[in-house]
């Protein structure tokens, strides 16, 4: 089989007896990176870490070879602890679907770069409510404290015994709803 390509990529082919094949080989264009963050809501604090990476950060999808290929994004919130899942901004990738309730989207890689914003917020915990009671009674000394626990989860929290007058503080102990635990005072 005698065969020439031009410089436009045609290939011209005498016909002979018997069939003859011509194959092209293609390689697909590499498109624009997707960049994805997963913030806190109001803020630019990232939450997720992706792969490979050190600590919390965007997590980039490489558009090389990808052109007009398709990525599935949803959210991360059940690798982000403490957090739920509030919302997504697709208003930086041109070519995502509408969002469904839990943020799952598609978008097709394209010539232009695109971002996602995963949005999540703190999950809402029980409350810490604090108690001044005389020794061996639960006679208040002082007023009730109530820590509210929205927004809250997985942060820490202190309290400080109040000051009162004619009395001095003896005991700590945290109730919780799994056990009671006993706290040694500090001499």
């Amino acid at each position: 089989m005698q065969a020439h390509r031009t410089a436009s990529g045609d290939t011209t082919v005498t016909y002979q007896t018997g069939n003859q094949v011509v194959n092209y080989y293609y390689k697909r264009k590499d498109a624009s990176n997707i960049t994805i963050h997963h913030v806190e809501d109001g803020t630019t604090t990232e939450l997720y870490t992706p792969a490979g990476a050190a600590g919390p950060s965007a997590e980039v999808i490489s558009g090389s070879g990808k052109l007009g290929t398709n990525e599935n994004l949803t959210n991360k919130s059940a690798d982000i602890a403490n957090y739920e899942f509030v919302s997504v901004d697709v208003s930086g990738a041109p070519s995502a679907t509408t969002p469904s309730a839990t943020g799952a989207t598609t978008l097709t890689h394209g010539n232009s770069p695109q971002t996602v914003i995963y949005k999540y917020r703190r999950k809402d915990v029980g409350n810490v409510i604090v108690h001044h009671y005389e020794q061996g009674t639960t006679t208040p000394v002082s007023p009730d404290e109530n820590l509210s626990g929205v927004g809250k989860s997985g942060l820490t929290y202190t309290t400080s015994p109040a000051t009162v007058a004619n009395y001095t503080v003896v005991n700590t102990t945290l109730l919780t709803t799994q056990e009671h635990i006993q706290i040694p005072e500090q001499q």
